[in-house]
């Protein structure tokens, strides 16, 4: 089950009791299931990450580039800029996840050139560091059988 769309961490708590509920009918059927979240990192709180590190989630931190990208494509609701927020609560997530991962900026119009490139580097330098997603765009499946599957 793969997490996205929206904000997935608006609804924590609804998300924690579906993916309890698909481990169930997982485990009732004999299979088992993987599950992944792909949020914008602006609410990943500690429950959050200790949470999704206990239940073998796998983490996936999209955002919009640089930080003058990211604070005008994604201002806190203040009008403030998100990318202190991001970087420190993603940083977190990745030093406490081996399954977190960055995915590539989303498409803002954002081009790198060279001195962007360096500039990068220097202002997010642990993003880079991070590794980027090998889902290819596919997410990863469960195995519960479509028999087995329903709305919750």
């Amino acid at each position: 089950m793969w997490y996205f769309g929206g904000e997935p961490l608006l609804a924590f708590p609804l998300l924690k009791k579906v993916t309890a509920h698909l481990r169930e009918t997982a485990a009732a059927a004999g299979e088992s299931a993987d599950f992944a979240v792909c949020t914008n990192g602006l609410l990943l709180h500690d429950e959050a990450i200790a949470w999704f590190r206990e239940n073998g989630f796998r983490l996936l931190v999209g955002f919009d580039g640089p930080p003058q990208i990211q604070d005008r494509n994604r201002p806190l609701a203040g009008g403030g800029p998100s990318s202190p927020v991001f970087e420190e609560n993603a940083r977190r997530a990745a030093e406490a996840m081996p399954t977190c991962s960055r995915l590539p900026p989303a498409e803002s119009g954002w081009r790198r050139g060279p001195e962007e490139a360096q500039s990068e580097q220097r202002e997010a330098s642990w993003v880079w560091r991070a590794p980027t997603s090998t889902y290819a765009g596919r997410p990863p499946t469960a195995t519960l059988p479509r028999s087995q599957a329903r709305r919750t």
